[in-house]
């Protein structure tokens, strides 16, 4: 009780300190807001283009060590299409196809490995201009093509770049915040059921 009624005073003493200085705490939020503004307004604002890391047990983190091993590749935040056993004329068939299919594709390169034998990569760069739930959209229905690609033609691809990465993860939350979302609602209920005595 000693320690509840020591907590109790901390935190009024606390309330009594911030109403006191009220005006000087609202200055300073409404400076940093302020602050905040003009710095998003007026400085640079970069498109940073890095490689996720992370969603290990996802296809796209199981082929990016060799992009970058074999291919030298910086995906930033494009696509790359990786075809162990691929011919010239199916790699040129998928990749005509997904650029008549998708006009947010600006370039798409068929990029050879440093090794013997070859693999190739097909270096998709995505319109910078397209909005990430687009770009998600967009990765999904390019794996989709991908994989009716392969039932196809009998080879192998698989789809990577930190697009794909975030497909995955979008994947990968969405379910968990559904299952989340299941367990918290049981949660309510019950506390409410105990709260109110009843289901009324």
């Amino acid at each position: 009780m000693a320690d509840d009624g020591a907590l109790a005073g901390g935190l009024g003493r606390l309330g009594a300190a911030l109403h006191r200085w009220r005006r000087a705490v609202a200055g300073a939020w409404l400076a940093l807001l302020a602050a905040s503004v003009v710095w998003l307004a007026l400085g640079p604002a970069p498109i940073l283009e890095t490689e996720s890391t992370g969603a290990t047990h996802t296809e796209a983190y199981r082929v990016m060590r060799a992009l970058r091993d074999e291919f030298g590749l910086r995906l930033g935040n494009n696509l790359a299409i990786v075809l162990p056993d691929a011919q010239a004329a199916d790699r040129a068939a998928l990749a005509d196809g997904l650029r008549s299919r998708y006009p947010a594709i600006r370039r798409l390169v068929d990029v050879p490995g440093r090794r013997e034998p070859a693999l190739h990569v097909l270096a998709i760069e995505v319109d910078p201009a397209t909005d990430m739930v687009a770009a998600t959209a967009l990765t999904n229905r390019v794996r989709a093509d991908v994989d009716a690609w392969e039932a196809r033609t009998g080879r192998s691809a698989l789809l990577t770049g930190n697009l794909a990465f975030y497909a995955d993860i979008a994947h990968e939350s969405e379910a968990f915040m559904n299952a989340a979302e299941v367990v918290a609602l049981g949660f309510a209920f019950l506390i409410l059921l105990w709260s109110f005595g009843g289901l009324l």
